[in-house]
């Protein structure tokens, strides 16, 4: 289990091991560190949200299209096998959309603080 703010995230610690044996041989047949291959973070949502397709691969973080292509399918394989071993189905469902770096709240820019407004100020106006 890991402790990510104040939510507890519950992961199958067996398949989080595979996994990681899986990641480490794969960074040794490319002679890097683990870490490149995938995070440890990304392997706890796998262990987390179980998913099975290539589509679901998509939601998890740190898992970019590259990464997809090269990585995908190996740790796919130990899941699927997981799960249809204890009758377990994605979770893919329960992981929270990703943050949006580009959001930009309505009505509100860097640019009035950049002309000296406060942030009272702005504030003020806005409602």
């Amino acid at each position: 289990m890991v402790d990510k703010g104040n939510t507890l995230q519950v992961y199958e610690t067996a398949l989080f091991n595979t996994l990681n044996t899986i990641r480490d041989e794969l960074a040794l047949l490319e002679n890097v560190p683990p870490y490149l291959i995938i995070s440890d973070a990304a392997l706890v949502e796998l262990a987390t949200y179980l998913p099975q397709t290539r589509d679901e691969f998509k939601k998890v973080s740190g898992f970019n299209a590259e990464k997809i292509d090269r990585y995908e399918r190996y740790f796919r394989e130990a899941i699927t096998l997981y799960c249809s071993r204890r009758g377990l189905i994605s979770r893919i469902h329960l992981k929270n959309p990703p943050r949006r770096d580009d959001f930009e709240p309505k009505g509100f820019s860097l640019d009035l603080l950049t002309r000296g407004n406060s942030f009272a100020k702005i504030a003020k106006n806005a409602g």
